[in-house]
């Protein structure tokens, strides 16, 4: 059994354990600045476990500072080599103003609440494979049920 090195408490060497060739045993325990009291720690093994100590995410600030570098290439993403536009540009054409029903849902958490309990075996969606047959469906009462279990797991989260 190879020494504990990543805590400071002396602890009794068990057994006729191996140790490695950078980690030696002395027979008074003594404070050396590197590793353990007992155990003499190599300078490359303590610089690795300083070094695993360390956190692994950048803090917040850092991570929304924003570099020149970043933002130059941010502002200047065009291809030279990309090919050219060709056309008019287009714009969207103005129609009719959507009427909707008197009786139907005015959001999707309340079509999805209407539909899901009182139409609970009709289809939602439907899966063709390569030959055009039905390969599976999904009802309003699983995807009900599925919308339900990711609200409560997302609310369970925040």
């Amino acid at each position: 059994i190879q020494p504990d090195v990543t805590h400071t408490t002396s602890g009794a060497r068990r057994g006729g354990a191996h140790i490695a060739d950078r980690v030696q045993c002395y027979a008074q325990p003594e404070d050396t600045g590197t590793g353990t009291g007992r155990w003499k720690v190599s300078a490359k093994i303590q610089q690795l476990l300083n070094t695993l100590k360390r956190p692994k995410r950048r803090p917040l600030p850092e991570f929304y500072e924003d570099d020149d570098i970043e933002l130059e290439i941010a502002a200047n993403p065009k291809d030279p080599n990309a090919p050219k536009p060709e056309g008019g540009t287009m714009t969207p054409a103005v129609g009719e103003q959507l009427v909707v029903p008197a009786g139907l849902p005015r959001n999707l958490e309340a079509a999805l609440q209407r539909y899901g309990t009182a139409s609970f075996k009709a289809n939602v969606a439907t899966v063709l494979d390569p030959n055009g047959k039905l390969s599976n469906s999904l009802t309003f009462g699983k995807f009900f049920l599925l919308i339900i279990f990711a609200h409560i797991n997302i609310n369970m989260i925040v």
